[in-house]
Parts: structure tokens; C-alpha cells; sequence
């Protein structure tokens, strides 16, 4: 299907000779334009009960939907904030508490089309930095795609047969980003944020 190829471009743009077996997780997500995504590492979470973590070479977001210009749809935010290896149960600190303070951040809005990837140990989720309305016009549609090198998730798993059919009249939204990844993207410089009072730690 139109999904499974979109994985796989993402893998080949991204992962073209792997040193080990890989593959990619994917799935869709479809929420209100005002519903945030709470920050969160994303990892193998069959392995939660062993005490380690496991996380994907990279993480991605490729937008299919950027609502309307009066009514924007949250951004989605990375932080180079890692989990340890080990899941001790402490709170992992951000950078404020160390001598440095500071956390590079990168902040990518939505555009249809466009595709952000990231290294898969960073803390990441999807905010807005202004107050919005609480008026709801549109759904935030996002296709998530994780990256994993020598290493298979427990929980993933192939799709359905009767949903792996392939069609060439794929959305229009779906084509465009197929054509972004094979061209390359201009670099982007992060930029440097400081954590305030009420973002210090988070649960492993």
C-alpha cells in the first residue's frame, strides 16, 4: 500500500546500506489540531519489565495535513534530552539542572509534505508555544516512521494482508512527500532553548 511505500523510501533516504538487518515501524496518528503529544522517548516497549532501553536509529514525522493559516496545528518539538540505557526509575534531568542549561531544540511546523527525522534516543512530542482557541477546525494528520538497525521491536508486527493492496492514485499529500525524499533537504541549525520551571525532569 501507499503507507508501506512511504516506509520504505523513508528507510532508503535514510538507512540506504545498514551495517545489520533493518526495518522500519510505522503507524498513522489523526488528532485534533489543539491535542498535543506529551514529550516522550520512543523504544522497544516490550522490554519495559528487563530494565534497559532500546531506542530506534532515528525517529520521523512527515506531515500530511498544516490546517489553516488563522488555525496553525502544533509543531512538533525535539530535545536532545536521552534516556539512559539502564531503567532505573530516576528522573532523567534536562540540561538546566547541569552546569550547561541548555537543551538543543528543534521546532518544525507542519507543512504538507514535509519530514522531519531525528536521532531515536531524543525526548520529543508536538506543542504549540502561544495560547490557541479552544475551536477545533481540522484534524492533525502525521505519519510516524521509526528506524531500527539490528534490532526488531517486539511489538511490531506485519501488516494485514488484505491492507498490504498497492495503488498508484495514492493522496496527493502522500506523492509529494515520496518526491521530498529523494530530493535533498537544505540543513536546518537547531536552536537553543532554556527548560523552564515546569518542564525539569520526566519519567523514564
Amino acid at each position: 500500500c501507499e503507507l508501506e511505500a512511504l516506509a520504505l523510501a523513508i528507510l532508503r533516504r535514510h538507512c540506504p546500506e545498514p551495517a545489520a538487518p533493518a526495518g522500519v515501524e510505522w503507524w498513522t496518528l489523526c488528532l485534533d489540531e489543539s491535542s498535543e503529544v506529551a514529550w516522550h522517548w520512543d523504544r522497544d516497549y516490550t522490554l519495559e519489565s528487563s530494565g534497559v532501553n532500546i531506542h530506534p536509529m532515528l525517529g520521523t514525522v512527515t506531515y500530511l495535513s498544516q490546517g489553516e493559516e488563522k488555525h496553525p496545528q502544533l509543531s512538533t518539538w525535539t530535545l536532545d534530552v536521552l534516556s539512559s540505557v539502564q531503567r532505573t526509575g530516576q528522573d532523567v534531568l534536562l540540561p538546566r539542572q547541569s552546569a550547561a542549561g541548555n537543551a538543543w531544540c528543534t521546532v518544525v511546523p507542519p507543512r504538507v509534505g514535509r519530514h522531519l527525522a531525528f536521532d531515536g534516543r531524543f525526548l520529543h512530542g508536538a506543542f504549540d508555544a502561544a495560547p490557541r482557541s479552544a475551536v477545533v477546525t481540522s484534524e492533525r494528520v502525521t505519519f510516524l516512521a521509526n528506524v531500527w538497525v539490528g534490532h526488531q521491536p517486539g511489538n511490531a508486527s506485519p501488516l494485514p494482508v488484505e491492507l498490504q493492496s498497492f495503488s498508484a492514485q495514492g493522496p496527493e499529500s502522500l506523492r509529494s512527500v515520496e518526491k521530498a525524499l529523494i530530493s535533498p533537504a537544505p540543513p536546518r541549525e537547531p536552536k537553543v532553548v532554556e527548560a523552564d520551571e515546569e518542564l525539569r525532569s520526566f519519567k523514564l
